[in-house]
Parts: C-alpha cells; structure tokens; sequence
C-alpha cells in the first residue's frame, strides 16, 4: 500500500471532531502560513518604524499583532503534535502498554529539560543582543 492511501484513511482529532489527517493538515498548515506571513509583514513594518515616523502607540499595536499571531501559532503547534499523538496505534498487550506509559514519561521529563534548557539559552542570548545593539547604537552615535 502506498503512503497516500494509508494518510488518506488515517483520522486525527482535530476540533472536538474525527477529521482526515489531509483536510486537518491542511488546515493547520494554511494557517501557520498566514501566521508566519503575518509576522513577517509585521516585523518588516516594526523595522522601518523610524522611516514611517509611526507613533508608539503604533509600535505597540504591531508589537500585539505580531505576538498574537505568535500565539495562535503556537496554538497550531498543539494541535499537530495532538495529531501525532492520534496516529499512534493504541497499545494492544502490557508490554505495549508498558513501552507507550515509558514513552510519556521521558517525554515529559524531556520536555521539560527542553524548557528550562531554551530558556536560559534564550535569556543568555537576548542579554548578549541587547549589548550587542547597545553597543552599535553608542558607535553610531559617535560617527
């Protein structure tokens, strides 16, 4: 059997309904599109803030924009590693059962080690940028 017609029988969960993986992937990718579309359209706008001589208020208002499309990627995010979990066949004998209980419990550990891990990157990186930015700025200002 082909790769299509397996996914073309395959059924996810997808808002509160059984859907075929195709129509409920589509969905989440033509909307991750647009998000990510969307939030780049805005950081391009954000960037040329100086030259549109926009107020503050605007700034914040594109601010919220990007972060909201932000959001609701995430919330796409969610749904495709629900998907993946639907695809899953349900475990049949206890050493199934057995495997699938240790699955979630590393992935849990691990996601969280994940979390912790990205966010100190994240905090390391954004205080190194910020001087970094800081840096440039003082330079620029002394040409």
């Amino acid at each position: 059997m082909s790769v299509s017609s397996v996914t073309s029988n395959a059924s996810v969960g997808f808002h509160g309904r059984s859907v075929g993986i195709e129509e409920a992937l589509d969905e989440v990718v033509r909307d991750l599109q647009n998000h990510l579309n969307h939030v780049q359209l805005a950081l391009r706008q954000v960037a040329s803030v100086a030259e549109q001589d926009l107020d503050y208020e605007e700034e914040l208002k594109l601010s919220w924009s990007i972060d909201e499309d932000l959001l609701q990627m995430g919330f796409l995010f969610d749904d495709l590693r629900g998907m993946c979990l639907d695809l899953i066949t349900v475990p049949e004998t206890p050493e199934e059962k057995a495997l699938a209980k240790k699955f979630k419990v590393d992935r849990k550990e691990y996601e969280k080690r994940a979390i912790v891990e990205h966010a100190a990157r994240f905090k390391e990186e954004r205080a190194a940028s910020k001087l970094a930015l800081a840096a440039e700025k003082a330079s620029a200002m002394e040409h």
